[in-house]
């Protein structure tokens, strides 16, 4: 029942965004999602993301970064092989406290 609900309202949104179901997700269209959803997105390119005991910052793998709102949740997206992956828990991700 999780993927139907999923399906559901990820067409939702796309009537919301005036999107259509079929096309990929661009980035130029984030904006337009963080007005629907009241969030701020960070994009993550897997491909560039820093390697552990580096001098690299997780801001330097960024492909997209939000206008900060104070007032939106944020959202951290991973693309990998062009298809974005939801971020839940930061610090999981990142295995950091």
């Amino acid at each position: 029942m999780g993927r139907n609900i999923r399906t559901e309202l990820a067409k939702v949104l796309c009537t919301k965004c005036e999107m259509n179901w079929d096309d990929a997700v661009s980035v130029e269209s984030f904006s337009k999602i963080e007005q629907i959803l009241k969030c701020n997105i960070y994009l993550l390119d897997v491909d560039n993301l820093p390697v552990l005991n580096t001098t690299a910052t997780l801001y330097q793998s960024l492909l997209y970064k939000s206008q900060y709102d104070e007032n939106y949740k944020q959202c951290w997206l991973l693309l990998n092989d062009n298809h974005y992956d939801v971020i839940t828990k930061t610090t999981g991700f990142l295995a950091c406290d």
